[in-house]
Formats: C-alpha cells, sequence, structure tokens
C-alpha cells in the first residue's frame, strides 16, 4: 500500500461475534461492544472470536493505510441496530472507537442500507465505511430504482433450517447487484488513482 501497488481494499470481516440474533433466543448482561467480554465462552467459541478479532483489526489496517496513501476502501459490516430495544448495549463495530476514528477521517463516510433493494435473501440492514469512494452512493441507492425482488426465506434469516445449516449462511454473500455497485465505484477510483503495480517489494 505504501508504494502504491495496491492502491485499494474490499473487506467485510465476519460478524458472528457482533450479531443482534444473539438475543432472539435467550438474554444475558453484556455490555457492548467488546466481543471477548464473556468469559463463559467455549474453546471453540474463543477461537472464533478471536480469529473476527484479528480480521478486524486486519481490515482496520488496510483501511488506515489507504487513508495515508491516497487510495480507496470499503469495510462491510451489519449496520448498528437502532431499531432493537436493547440497542444500548448490542454489539457493533461502529461502536468501537477505532471504527469512530477511522469514520473520521477526510474522505470518509459510513452508508447504511438494507441489501434488500440488491435482491439479498432478507433486510440485511448494512454498513459501508467507505473511504474515497464519491460515486458508491449513487450506485447504492441507483438499486432503489432499479429494484431487485428480495428473497425470503420461510422463518426468517434467526437460529437453523430443517437440514441443521444456519439461515444466515445465504446471507453471507453479496448480491450480484451490490458486488456490481461496489465495482462500479472502485473502478472509476481505479482509473485516475496512481499506483504502480510493478513496484518492488522489499523482502
Amino acid at each position: 500500500v505504501a508504494i502504491r501497488r495496491a492502491i485499494g481494499s474490499l473487506q467485510g470481516p465476519p460478524c458472528e461475534s457482533w450479531t443482534i440474533a444473539r438475543f432472539a433466543e435467550f438474554e444475558q448482561d453484556l455490555k457492548a461492544p467488546q466481543p471477548l467480554r464473556l468469559a463463559s465462552l467455549s474453546e471453540r467459541h474463543l477461537k472464533q472470536v478471536h480469529l473476527a478479532n484479528v480480521l478486524l483489526q486486519v481490515a482496520h489496517t488496510f483501511y488506515l493505510a489507504l487513508v495515508a496513501s491516497g487510495g480507496f476502501s470499503v469495510t462491510e459490516h451489519p449496520a448498528e441496530a437502532k431499531w432493537h430495544p436493547r440497542q444500548d448495549i448490542a454489539p457493533s463495530i461502529w461502536k468501537l472507537d477505532e471504527t469512530k476514528l477511522l469514520a473520521g477521517a477526510d474522505s470518509s463516510e459510513i452508508l447504511t442500507f438494507n441489501q434488500s433493494i440488491h435482491g439479498s435473501v432478507g433486510s440485511k440492514p448494512t454498513s459501508l465505511l467507505c473511504l474515497r469512494l464519491p460515486t458508491l452512493r449513487y450506485y447504492v441507492r441507483r438499486a432503489q430504482c432499479d429494484f431487485v425482488p428480495c428473497v425470503r426465506r420461510p422463518g426468517g434469516l434467526i437460529g437453523r433450517a430443517d437440514d441443521g445449516s444456519w439461515r444466515t449462511a445465504p446471507a453471507k454473500e453479496y448480491p450480484p447487484s451490490l458486488c456490481r455497485a461496489i465495482a462500479r465505484a472502485m473502478v472509476a477510483l481505479a482509473m485516475v488513482v496512481p499506483h504502480d503495480p510493478y513496484a518492488p517489494v522489499e523482502t
């Protein structure tokens, strides 16, 4: 990134440890927003949360490097659950000081929308932390005009399906319409941002 061999990034760190769905089946005395706060987690779940935390830090590291280098970036994650009755303690990366710091950088903005306008299997309230992508808002919102019917799944996206799989699994993939929106905005910037794909990498 520093030598402009890479000028952009797109990242969507795992959201399992941040999901509002944990409130659907049981109640806990939780305090947002730190996912490693539960001492009672099993070893398997600790590893899962640790990996999610590492990948979130990788996403933030890329974003910060691109802020400094003049590049562009998108970090995708579920939107803050302001609609939920317990949103004050609901986990969200958008409540983290690190995320707020990046969102406050020059040429950064947070774009929030429902992926259902792009044909997602559920409404999927989503936020994008965007860096130097002024056309992305247009391409994302344009889907509200070129509406792609949302694919509704019986039972919603909470819990397990009859075959034992998690109902959220199909929703992990970005709808093609959203992929096109992000790609168009990034290609537009890639055409004008100075870069050197053959710059030597120090070893």
